[in-house]
Parts: structure tokens; sequence; C-alpha cells
């Protein structure tokens, strides 16, 4: 590699004759506002600076793609390999320039329009990726973007984030100084780049790959993107290398921006490459170390992708899943649960019940227990690399999960929860054990469980739905104002009528939760005119012993049945209350 030059360029030269592409298989935009605010400080500080000194801003790896004739001018295609989202955001700021020029001087607002749009306007200096095309040409083209609300997905968000910063940080400059000319001369003439322009691909890799083993800001997921192209160049054909691309394309799709999941299921699939059982999840590094060490051959590399993504489709998954998120919220335990899910001996059946089987596991320990983070991590750790190596079969898979329950006997979960906050750190996991709650209430009655009203409560932020019923600014007139968060005061409410009765007097919400269709909500219907902290105490207790119940020390996989005699009967009936038939008659049309 000592044959390739690179060249140290101001912006204005790098796009001189050049026009970028991003291709599908990058992952989208996803600079966020931290990462904006640096560049615009960047620019901010070389601006302060003599006019001959200049500010490094990063190295451009660029795999030129071919020549484009536009306007009878010849312009080289480079497409990114590293640089991409710096480029884009540069990109979007020279527009909010152009925009703002045209207040002041039209023919130089002109000139920087024609770098950014060629050929009278059909082809765009940056071609990007994903779902942000049409945005992002639209805005180059007319200057137009549509509001945050108006988007998905979340390269979308950020890029009509970064429109409106940019927008806003040139018009601050604008209003401050007076002039936009200034601005733009710096961005042009004084932000420096080393551009690395390779002729190949394989070559643009492997020179990725070697930049970022010296320590540049890149994720661990990248890296491993250009290790695995790298090595399919070395050893595969065009069809493995065009498959690999696919692969990548369709990571990118699943996990959109959330780095979170592809750099979980990084960590996961390379704990998974171990060949001892581990008792901790590898880090990054080593992670990719071990996709390293396996991506010898071509059928190794696509191995190595497709094992990639389908831990990162079975990582999504479980993190669409609100519910299971308020369980799994400890790394490892979402290890066993996504070993699980890829399982490929096991029946549907099977993989439902072991996976129930670890929601009642994992939130008696973390959930009920109240342990943190350092808790079981060998134990979830090992059982998840034996489930993923296919090594242990579904019986012992469960024995294992049932045996780490008794380290957390019923009478310390009781101990733990009793007069809790469970207010303010509990929030989701307050929201998981209502709704297991409400799912026996409702078997318990033979009625059929309204998931609706529950997707509705798990879309919003978690303190919107969590109603105090005594409520939180009378709390100094509770007998002990500690009581105010603990587990007997506290119910979940559809979003917008928790809002509403946020500081009202018990004794008038009665009407209100009846109309929630609610059970739980409507078991304290009948205590609310003499609600008190006696009330909270009952309350809690009883709530209490249906939890010891559902989480005994024989956890099963099923859940608990409504006709079984234990604890859980001890919880008053969710009959019709007083209150509820009056309402109920009231609402009954006349017969005629």
């Amino acid at each position: 590699m000592s044959h390739i030059k690179p060249l140290y360029l101001t912006l204005e030269q790098l796009l001189t004759d050049r026009l970028f592409q991003i291709a599908d298989f990058q992952r989208p935009y996803s600079w966020e506002t931290r990462q904006r605010q640096d560049l615009f400080e960047d620019i901010e500080r070389v601006s302060g600076l003599r006019s001959d000194q200049h500010h490094f801003m990063a190295t451009i790896v660029a795999r030129r793609a071919k020549t484009k004739k536009l306007a009878g001018r010849d312009y080289h295609v480079l497409e990114l390999v590293d640089g991409q989202q710096r480029m884009t955001t540069l990109v979007i700021l020279l527009k909010a320039i152009e925009k703002q020029l045209k207040k002041s001087d039209k023919a130089m607002a002109a000139r920087l329009e024609a770098v950014l749009n060629k050929g009278n306007s059909e082809y765009a200096l940056l071609q990007t990726n994903h779902s942000t095309t049409l945005i992002f040409r639209e805005y180059l083209r007319k200057g137009e973007y549509p509001t945050v609300r108006d988007v998905r997905t979340t390269a979308d968000i950020q890029l009509v984030s970064a429109i409106k910063e940019c927008e806003d940080f040139v018009g601050t400059r604008f209003r401050r100084e007076g002039t936009v000319e200034n601005l733009l001369n710096t961005v042009k003439k004084r932000l420096g780049f080393v551009l690395y322009e390779i002729s190949d691909e394989e070559t643009a890799y492997t020179l990725f790959e070697v930049l970022n083993s010296r320590g540049l800001d890149v994720s661990w997921p990248d890296r491993l993107k250009s290790l695995l192209m790298g090595r399919a160049f070395k050893f595969g054909s065009q069809a493995d290398i065009d498959h690999l691309q696919q692969v990548w394309k369709e990571i990118y799709g699943v996990v959109g921006t959330r780095e979170y999941i592809i750099t979980e299921a990084l960590r996961f699939a390379g704990t998974l490459y171990l060949n001892e059982r581990p008792s901790k999840l590898l880090s990054e590094p080593e992670a990719v170390g071990k996709f390293r060490e396996r991506a010898t051959s071509s059928d190794k590399i696509l191995d190595a992708a497709a094992a990639l993504l389908n831990m990162v489709k079975a990582c999504e998954r479980l993190h669409s899943n609100q519910r299971l998120c308020a369980v799994g919220k400890v790394v490892h335990t979402r290890f066993l649960a996504t070993a699980i899910d890829l399982h490929p001996d096991l029946a549907e059946r099977e993989k439902e019940d072991l996976q129930r089987l670890w929601e009642n596991v994992t939130f008696r320990i973390y959930g009920l227990a109240g342990k943190d983070a350092r808790s079981s991590v060998g134990d979830y750790v090992r059982l998840a690399w034996e489930v993923g190596r296919k090594k242990i079969r579904t019986r012992t898979i469960a024995a294992q999960m049932k045996e780490w329950v008794r380290f957390y006997p019923k009478t310390e979960l009781l101990k733990v929860a009793k007069k809790q906050d469970r207010y303010n750190d509990w929030q989701d996991e307050l929201l998981y054990f209502m709704q297991r709650y409400e799912e026996f209430l409702a078997r318990r009655q033979g009625q059929k469980f309204d998931n609706e009203v529950w997707k509705r409560i798990w879309a919003e932020n978690s303190a919107k739905s969590i109603e105090h019923i005594w409520p939180q600014r009378n709390a100094d007139r509770l007998k002990n104002r500690e009581d105010i968060h603990r587990l007997g005061n506290l119910i979940l409410l559809p979003p917008r009528l928790n809002s509403s009765l946020r500081a009202s007097n018990p004794a008038t919400k009665g009407q209100h939760y009846i109309k929630t269709g609610l059970l739980h909500v409507q078991q304290v219907v009948d205590d609310l005119a003499g609600w008190n902290s006696a009330s909270i105490e009952k309350r809690e207790r009883e709530l209490l012993r249906w939890a010891a119940d559902e989480w005994s020390d024989k956890l099963s996989a099923q859940a608990s049945s409504s006709g079984t005699r234990s604890a859980a009967g001890r919880v008053r009936k969710p009959v019709v209350s007083s209150m509820r038939a009056r309402v109920a008659t009231k609402a009954r049309p006349r017969r005629t």
C-alpha cells in the first residue's frame, strides 16, 4: 500500500470535479446534535485564527467508481468508504449558506448552487442512501424539507434535525456578524481533509481497516464491515462480494441508526464464537477480533455475516417489544433471550415456553429482588453460550433457569418490595408488573385481556401513564409522606386521562377509573372516598401476596392458572363495585 498517496485538500478543492455517493450497504445518516455541534465549534474556532491557518477535519477514504459527464464536464464519482457522515453534514451546511446568500449576494449564491447541483440540477453533489435519499435530494434542489413530526425513521429524523441545526447556525452567524460570505470562505478554504482516492474496492477497505486500527473514531461494527469486505475481495468471488454487500444493506435496513442494536448483536455473535464456555460477554473490540480469526475463507466470511444478520434481527425483535425490554434491561439477560430466539432446533412452542420462563426468572431477579447488572452474569452468559452452540436440551435449559430462583427466596422478594419507592426508579418495571396483574385478573374473571389499551400505555413515556391515586402535590397530607410512591398508591391509566386527573382528589376519580375498563384500576374504586396511608398499605400487601405467587419458587413457563386456589386467591376479586353498578344502570337504555 506504499504507492497510495494521500492528498491534503481544502473542502473547496475536495469538491472540485468530484461527485460523491454512499452505497446502500453503508450505514444511514446517524450523526446526532452532539457531533454536529462539534463541527460548528470547529468552524467557529478556525474563523478566529489567522486567515492563512487551516483546521484539519477528517480523513476521507473513497473508491473511484466511474466518470460522469454533466453539461459537457467530466466528474470523478467517488464512493465514500469513510467520512460519509461528516460529508453529508457539510453539504447540508453549504446548502444552508446558499439559502442565506440569496438574500445578500445572488451571484455568489448561484455559484454555490452550481456546486451542489450539477448539470442544471439533474445530479446532486452527494448521493445519499437508504430512506434519506428523497429528503436530502429535495433539500439540495429546492431548499425545502419536512418537519421532524412528518418523518418516521431515525435516519430521516436526524437528517431533518441536521438541516434545521445547520440553518440555525448559519442564521446565528449572519445575525451576529452581518455577513455570511465570511462563513462560506471559512468553510470552503480553511477546513482541511486528507483524501485517499483508491481505484479498487479491496484496497479501499484494507486501507480503512489499517487507518482505523490506529485509533480513529469509527464504530466497531463499521470496522467489522470493512474487515469482512476486505477479506471478501481477497478470498471470494464477485458473487460473494455482492452477497456480502446485500447482507450489510439488510443489516442497516433492520437497525436504521439504532447503533446499540448492531453493537449488542456484535458482542453476542462474537461471544458465541468462543470455544470455551465464557463467564462474561466479549467487548466490541474482542468480538471483532473473534470475527477476524474466523473469517479466513469465502464461506466463513459469508457465514460470519449471516450470523451477525440473524443476531441483529433477534436483537431488533427483542428491543421492539417494550414489555420484554422492561424485563431485560441488563445486557447479559438479553443474550440468553436472543440465543433462545435463534435456536434452530426448537419448535415454536418450546421457544415460547422458554422465553416465558426467561421472562419470569429475569423479572424475579432484577425486577422484584432489585438486583443490579453485576448479579448472575456468569449464569446467563454460560447458559446463553450453551443454547447458542446447541450443546444443551430444552429440559436442561429450563432446569438451569429455575435453579437460579433459589438464590432469591420469596421472603427476600417481599422484604425488598415492601415500602419501596416504585415510581422514580421502577417505572418500566411497574408497567410490566401491572400488565401481568391485569392479565391475571382477566383470566380470573374469564374476560378477554384488552391488549389495545396496554399498547397505548407502552407507546408513551412511562411517567405519563403512572397514576398516583393520592396525588403527589398533596403528599404532605398523608400520614406518612413517603407512602406517595409506594406500590399500593400506583395504577396505570391511558396517558391523556392520567394527565387530566393528576391533581384531583381520590374521591372524585371513581367514574373516570371505571371508564378505563382496566380491572386493576376498577378494584380501588370503592375505597377512593377514604383513601389514606392505611389504604395504600393494604393494597400493597395484597399486590405483593399475588406477586409472591406469580413469581413463586416453582416458576413455570406457563402463565398462572385462573382456577388455582393460592395466595393469589386472597386478592380481592374485581367484582362490580357499587359505583360501577350505578354508572352501568344509568347508561343502560330503558325498555320500551
